[in-house]
């Protein structure tokens, strides 16, 4: 079973990756959507009669698409949100967790009979400080919801 802090990081990082999935879609909608609009209307105006001007209409919003997919889905969607990482984000949120949550996020991860990581007794006690620190925040608010917002 997982630390209460863990679950509230794993919590915010599905949060995360919808908003990044929102954030690939809605480019990738709006993209498409304007070259059909904009492709939609230059036919409308230049009537295009060859059935290869027509293909080649299709072949760029193919290629669009796969560009939009591919800079936007995959580049969001690749980016790796790790425990340590979203707690530095969060830290940078609340500042008033000084830097504790991204170490106890780190001691979460130690083995208790680590000789290497220093007193189990100390981090035991960092993690229960912080525990209680961060009990009544809200990590989801650190989040930045505009730019999914702006693209859908």
């Amino acid at each position: 079973m997982a630390h209460p802090l863990e679950q509230k990081i794993g919590r915010v990082r599905r949060q995360a990756r919808r908003l990044l999935a929102l954030y690939a879609l809605g480019w990738t909608f709006a993209c498409l959507a304007s070259a059909v609009l904009i492709l939609g209307w230059i036919d409308y105006l230049v009537r295009f009669q060859d059935p290869g001007i027509r293909l080649l209409c299709s072949f760029f919003l193919v290629a669009l698409g796969a560009w939009t997919l591919f800079r936007f889905g995959f580049g969001s969607l690749g980016y790796a949100l790790g425990d340590v990482q979203l707690a530095r984000r969060i830290e940078r949120y609340y500042p008033a967790l000084a830097d504790r949550l991204a170490s106890t996020v780190q001691f979460l991860k130690q083995s208790e009979l680590d000789v290497q990581a220093g007193s189990a007794a100390l981090r035991r006690a960092v993690i229960l400080e912080t525990a209680s620190a961060a009990e009544p925040l809200d990590f989801s608010r650190a989040i930045e919801r505009r730019p999914a917002r702006r693209a859908m």
